[in-house]
């Protein structure tokens, strides 16, 4: 097999490059960075958490309301369909 330097140079390009960001995270400043990304994620998945159980209790709150916006997507659908047939 001949070797491509072109190649070789990328392959090693790419390694080195993975090593320095893992010895960057490795010190302090890139622990508490990764702490902080790690607390911000967090706040994320509760918020979003909520949001969905607040969904689902208006959903279960409002079902006449649930059904009948169910019921408009069916319909605009079915038009849309009609109007792209030829």
């Amino acid at each position: 097999m001949k070797w491509d330097t072109r190649l070789m140079a990328g392959r090693l390009a790419s390694v080195a490059a993975i090593w320095g960001v893992s010895q960057a995270l490795a010190t302090p400043a890139g622990k508490r960075l990764t702490l902080k990304i790690d607390q911000k994620a967090g706040k994320v998945t509760k918020k979003s958490s909520a949001t969905v159980k607040r969904g689902k209790k208006n959903a279960k709150d409002h079902k006449a309301w649930l059904a009948a916006g169910l019921a408009s997507l069916a319909v605009g659908t079915a038009l849309i369909g009609k109007a792209l047939k030829r």
